[in-house]
C-alpha cells in the first residue's frame, strides 16, 4: 500500500489442462532442502541482499524441481512397474540373488518417488488434519480438483468460463474492492482518534514495545510458524527457513532487524497473493469466495513479533467492551450477557419491532473498534438527553463488542436512538466501511433453546461430511477428521448453551455413522455405540470426547469465571443484577431468568465437587469481594 492508499493487486491463479490462469508459482516444499549456491557477493540493503540470494536460490530449485521431481505421477506409475516387473521375474526364478537386490533397489525407488508424490500434493490439497498418514493420493487429488474455480457469474449475470474473463473479474472486482482511498483530511482524522484514545501506556510497555529485536526472538518467531502453511509470492515455505536456517538465519535476522529500524519494506516482501476460499457450496460470484491473504514468510515474521508484543499490552488501551483476541478475555461472556439482556423480550406484542445474519490485523482491528467504543462513551457523556436501558441502567451498559460484532444496547426514545445513529454515522466516516448486523454468529435466543435453534449446526456439520469424498478415506482418516474438524464446529455454540439431549443425540449418530460407514446417513454397519467409542484408550477404545461431557465441562467453566474474572462485563452485571448480594450456591432458580442462567443454576452441584480453591486467593481476583470471604454463605 501506498501513502495514498491505493493497494496494487496481482491475482495468481492455479493452471489446470488446456486452461492459462497466469503464471505458476513456484513453491518450495518439504521434498526438496540443501543445494548450497556458490559464494556471490551481493550489494544493498540487508533485506535486498537476502532476496537477491533467494532468487538465485530458487532459479537453482527449478531445475531440481524439473529434474528429480516433474511429472511426478508418471515417475510414480513407472517405478510401480518396474517392481511388479521384477517381482513377477522373481517368482519364476526366486533363487537369484542379484534379482533379489533388484528388487529392493527398485522398492526403494518407488518408496521415495511415492512420498515425494504425496507430499506434494498433500500441500496443494491444504488439509493439515491429515496427520495421521492417509496415505490416499485419489483423495489429495479430488481435494486439489475441487479447489479449482472453472466458472464464474459476472455483475451483469453473465457466465464466464474462459480463463482470461475469469481472471479479468476476480482481478477487477479486488481491485475495486481495495485499492479505495480515504477521501477525508487525514490529518483531522488522526486527531479525532487521538482525542477519542485518551488511554496511554506504561512506561513498561512503552518500554516493551521498543526494546531491540534479538537474533533470538527473530528465530523463535519463525520457527513457530507452520511447516505447511500456503507461501507467499515468493515461493518459499516456513520449512525451507527453518531447514536451511544454518545457512540463511544471518541474512534472515540482519533483514528482519533492517526493518526495526529503517521502517522500510522491500516491495518483494510485502507482496501478497489473494487465494479464493468458498464461503457457501458451490460458489458462482466472486463475493462468494472469502480472499485469504497468502504472505511471504519473512513479511510474517515480521507481523508476528509485533503482534506478540502488541497482545500484552491491548488490556492498557481497549476497553473491557471489547473482548476478541485480548489476552483473559472471552467473547463467550459476551454472548451470555447478551442473551441476558434480551430476555423475554418475545412477550411484548408491540406493532413494530427488530428482526435479526494474519495475527497483526486482528489486534489491529481491535483497536479499532475501540475507537467507535471510547467515540460513543464520550457522545454518552456529553449529551443530557441520552438514556440507558432500564435494565442495564445500573452498570451504564451501551454495547458489547466483539471484532467486528456489535451489539448496541439503549432505551428507546428518540434522542437516545439518534445519538447513537449519529455515533455510528461518524464511525463510518473514519473508517469508510459498514458496519455488520449479526452479533457473533449467534441468535438472541430469549426462551428455551430449541432442536429448531440449533438446526444450523447440524447442517453445518452434515455439509461438511458430505463435503469429504468418503470413499477415498480410510477409518484412520475419519477419526482424524471427527477428532480435529466435526467437533471443532459444535465446541463454540456448545461453549455457550446446554444442548437439549435431542440435539446431542443427533450429533453423536452423524459422528458414529460417519467414523463406521463414511457417511451421514442410512441404518446398519455400526460396530459400536458411541458411548463405547469414547472410552479411554487405555480401555482399548478409541478416546474420542462425547459432546454431552465437553457441553457440561465448558458450560461449567462459566461458573469459575464469577469468582475469578473480575473486570468482566458479564459477572459485573450477574453480582449486580441477578444475585444482588447472595450467594451462587444457594440462590433460588427464579421463575423468570434466561435459558442459560436457568442450566448454569441446575449445573451448581455438580460444578461444586469439582471445584477446588483457597479462600485467601479467591479474595484478591473474585469479582464481588463477598464472595470470597472464607467461612461466609457468599463463599466457595
Amino acid at each position: 500500500m501506498n501513502r495514498g492508499g491505493r493497494i496494487a493487486t496481482t491475482l495468481h491463479a492455479m493452471r489446470s489442462r488446456n486452461r492459462d490462469y497466469g503464471p505458476i508459482k513456484l513453491k518450495l516444499t518439504k521434498i526438496w532442502y540443501g543445494e548450497r549456491e556458490a559464494d556471490i557477493i551481493f550489494v544493498g540493503t540487508p533485506m535486498f541482499i537476502l532476496y537477491s540470494k533467494l532468487k538465485t536460490v530458487k532459479a537453482k530449485l527449478k531445475v531440481v524441481n524439473k529434474d528429480l521431481y516433474g511429472s511426478i505421477s508418471q515417475k510414480v506409475n513407472i517405478a510401480r512397474q518396474k517392481v511388479e516387473a521384477v517381482q513377477s521375474r522373481l517368482l519364476q526364478r526366486h533363487c537369484e540373488v542379484n534379482l533379489r537386490k533388484v528388487e529392493q533397489d527398485c522398492l526403494h525407488e518407488f518408496i521415495a518417488v511415492q512420498r515425494a508424490e504425496e507430499a506434494f500434493l498433500k500441500q496443494k490439497a491444504r488439509n493439515k488434519w491429515l496427520t495421521l498418514g492417509d496415505q490416499n493420493n485419489r483423495f489429495f487429488h479430488s481435494q486439489v480438483s475441487r479447489n479449482a474455480i472453472k466458472c464464474l457469474i459476472d455483475s451483469e449475470g453473465n457466465r464466464l468460463e474462459d480463463p482470461a474473463q475469469i481472471k479479468h473479474e476476480v482481478v477487477s472486482f479486488y481491485q475495486q474492492l481495495l485499492g479505495q482511498s480515504y477521501a477525508g483530511n487525514e490529518g483531522n482524522m488522526m486527531n479525532k482518534v487521538s482525542a477519542l484514545m485518551p488511554n496511554q501506556l506504561s512506561d513498561e510497555s512503552k518500554l516493551f514495545l521498543q526494546k531491540e529485536v534479538t537474533e533470538a526472538e527473530i528465530k523463535a518467531t519463525m520457527f513457530s510458524l507452520g511447516n505447511e502453511k500456503a507461501p507467499g509470492p515468493d515461493g518459499f515455505t516456513a520449512y525451507f527457513f527453518k531447514k536451511s536456517w544454518s545457512i540463511i538465519g544471518r541474512d534472515v535476522c540482519h533483514a528482519v532487524k533492517s526493518f526495526f529500524q529503517s521502517g522500510s519494506l522491500l516491495k518483494e516482501v510485502n507482496s501478497t497473493i489473494i487465494t479464493l476460499v468458498p464461503k457457501v457450496q458451490n460458489p458462482s460470484k466472486v463475493v462468494e469466495f472469502r480472499p485469504i491473504a497468502c504472505c511471504n514468510v519473512l513479511y510474517k515474521c515480521i507481523t508476528k513479533i509485533l503482534a506478540n508484543r502488541l497482545r500484552f499490552c491491548l488490556n492498557d488501551l481497549v476497553s473491557p467492551n471489547q473482548t476478541a483476541f485480548v489476552k483473559g478475555r472471552s467473547i463467550s461472556e459476551n454472548i451470555l450477557l447478551a442473551q441476558e439482556l434480551v430476555k423475554g423480550y418475545h412477550k411484548d406484542k408491540g406493532g413494530k419491532g427488530l428482526r435479526q445474519g494474519d495475527l497483526l490485523s486482528l489486534y489491529l482491528f481491535v483497536l479499532a473498534m475501540e475507537v467507535f467504543s471510547k467515540l460513543l462513551s464520550a457522545k454518552v457523556r456529553e449529551s443530557q438527553q441520552f438514556k440507558f436501558h432500564p435494565k442495564y441502567e445500573g452498570q451504564q451498559i451501551t454495547h458489547l463488542s466483539s471484532a467486528n460484532d456489535l451489539l448496541i444496547l439503549v432505551a428507546a426514545d428518540i434522542q437516545s436512538i439518534t445519538l447513537i445513529r449519529d455515533a455510528l454515522d461518524e464511525f463510518k466516516e473514519l473508517s469508510a466501511g459498514s458496519l455488520p448486523v449479526r452479533y457473533l454468529g449467534m441468535p438472541l435466543i430469549t426462551g428455551k433453546l430449541s432442536y429448531q435453534d440449533c438446526d444450523p449446526l447440524i447442517d453445518k456439520i452434515t455439509t461438511r461430511i458430505r463435503s469429504w469424498t468418503a470413499r477415498h478415506l480410510t477409518f484412520s482418516g475419519r477419526l482424524q477428521l471427527i477428532e480435529s474438524v466435526l467437533n471443532s464446529i459444535q465446541m463454540y455454540l456448545s461453549s455457550i448453551f446446554i444442548f437439549p439431549k435431542k440435539v446431542v443425540k443427533a450429533i453423536e449418530q452423524k459422528f458414529n455413522r460417519f467414523l463406521w460407514k463414511g457417511q451421514d446417513e442410512g441404518r446398519g454397519g455400526i460396530k459400536l455405540s458411541w458411548e463405547q467409542v469414547c472410552l479411554p484408550k487405555k480401555e482399548g477404545d478409541l478416546g474420542l470426547k462425547r459432546v454431552e461431557d465437553w457441553n457440561k465441562a465448558t458450560v461449567m467453566k462459566h461458573i469459575w469465571n464469577l469468582f475469578t474474572q473480575a473486570g468482566s462485563l458479564w459477572v459485573a452485571w450477574v453480582y449486580g443484577e441477578l444475585l444482588k448480594g447472595k450467594s451462587l450456591w444457594i440462590v433460588k432458580i427464579p421463575q423468570e431468568c434466561s435459558w442459560d442462567w436457568r442450566k448454569l443454576l441446575k449445573s451448581r452441584i455438580e460444578a461444586r465437587k469439582l471445584i477446588s480453591y483457597e479462600a485467601s486467593k479467591i479474595r484478591k481476583s473474585s469479582g464481588d469481594p463477598k464472595q470470597a470471604q472464607p467461612n461466609s454463605d457468599y463463599g466457595l
